[in-house]
């Protein structure tokens, strides 16, 4: 009973004496040809064959796989199929790999036109973003010119001249386009990365009331900041509200009844006003982080710290020289003494503003590596 090995698979098939035809292998599907062998008898010297007896057709022995006889056509073998199955004794060819290339362009949908490298697209949100630091920069350096100008008229002040009107005008002016410029940056700073948009969000927020308050506070106050010269300083109260803070518990301690609305909508602008800086600087640590720069993002720690530390600490020497004048009766020198507190506290203001600057500047540079 000869055995047959499949060209496809290492099954071995035993065929029965006598058969020819297709034959299906049941291991792997292929389908061969087989012939039945040539009978080898015994021949008889100097005579006929002697007749030999048809041996009856015998089953498969066990442990050998079983075949199936057809009568179709076998197929035509490919050298691989999908499943990349290449005959066993023939190695991988450069062929090969151009068929596979042209499966894997067919079922992507790439050409070859697509192997041509492309230009990479811009991050979305961070050119808007980096205009928007730009400007919180600008407005960190124009509100830095607005304490210079506040301390130079403390110091005018403390020397007991009069205050130029025109310089009051000014430095209001630079107020309000700080307040402009910052609320502008903080539009373009909600538009870009999804990581500091609620923090811009939420100092826009600040901007609209801090402005709304600051025109509550000059109605109640019954006047208009329509001119540079006579009347009232109002152009002082546009131009910062961070002061308002520093004389609040001091009127709470010896004058709470002059305590008024005023003084609180004052009081309110100017809370408005310092938390309005912090989220500045915490809108722009969220646009550094999302720019991946560790040290523009590290700046915004000393930022939010010296916003708090100076208005808080400017607020305690206040008090502190308020209870030294009240309590020792130095009423001559406590003026002198409230314009030098004025005057320092305008220019620790005007340094304070530095560290957001900074903070602008490494940011947007960040940015614009990054766009």
């Amino acid at each position: 009973m000869p055995v047959v090995a499949c060209p496809k698979c290492p099954a071995q098939l035993k065929t029965p004496d006598g058969v020819s035809g297709n034959v299906k292998c049941p291991k792997c599907g292929s389908i061969f040809p087989i012939s039945a062998p040539v009978p080898t008898g015994n021949h008889v010297t100097g005579g006929a064959p002697a007749p030999q007896s048809p041996s009856p057709p015998v089953a498969p022995a066990a442990g050998y796989d079983a075949f199936e006889v057809v009568d179709e056509t076998p197929r035509r073998s490919r050298d691989w199929d999908d499943a990349d199955e290449r005959p066993r004794s023939r190695k991988r060819d450069r062929g090969d790999d151009e068929y596979e290339d042209r499966r894997r362009r067919k079922k992507t949908g790439r050409h070859d036109d697509d192997d041509w490298p492309r230009p990479q697209r811009r991050p979305a949100g961070f050119g808007l973003a980096r205009t928007g630091a730009l400007m919180l920069g600008t407005g960190a350096w124009i509100y830095m010119g607005t304490f210079g100008l506040l301390a130079l008229l403390a110091l005018f002040g403390w020397a007991g001249g009069e205050q130029p009107w025109p310089l009051m005008g000014l430095a209001g002016l630079a107020g309000c386009a700080n307040w402009v410029v910052s609320l502008i940056g903080l539009g373009f700073c909600i538009a870009g990365p999804e990581r500091a948009r609620g923090a811009a969000i939420a100092a826009t927020v600040l901007s609209v009331v801090h402005l709304g308050l600051l025109f509550v506070g000059l109605a109640l106050r019954g006047g208009v900041p329509d001119r540079f010269g006579g009347g009232d300083p109002m152009w002082v109260t546009m131009a910062t509200a961070i002061p308002s803070l520093n004389g609040v518990l001091s009127l709470l301690l010896y004058a709470p009844q002059a305590f008024g609305s005023g003084v609180l909508v004052a009081f309110l602008a100017g809370g408005c006003e310092v938390a309005r800086l912090i989220l500045i600087a915490l809108t722009l640590k969220g646009l550094a982080q999302a720019a991946r720069s560790r040290a523009a993002a590290a700046r915004a720690g000393p930022a939010v710290m010296a916003v708090a530390g100076v208005c808080g600490g400017v607020t305690a020497v206040t008090l502190f020289v308020t209870i030294l004048v009240a309590e020792w009766g130095l009423m001559r020198a406590g003026l002198h003494l409230a314009a030098a507190v004025s005057l320092l506290s305008q220019l620790a203001y005007a340094l304070m503003m530095m560290a957001p600057a900074l903070l602008a500047k490494d940011t947007a540079s960040a940015l614009a590596a990054r766009a």
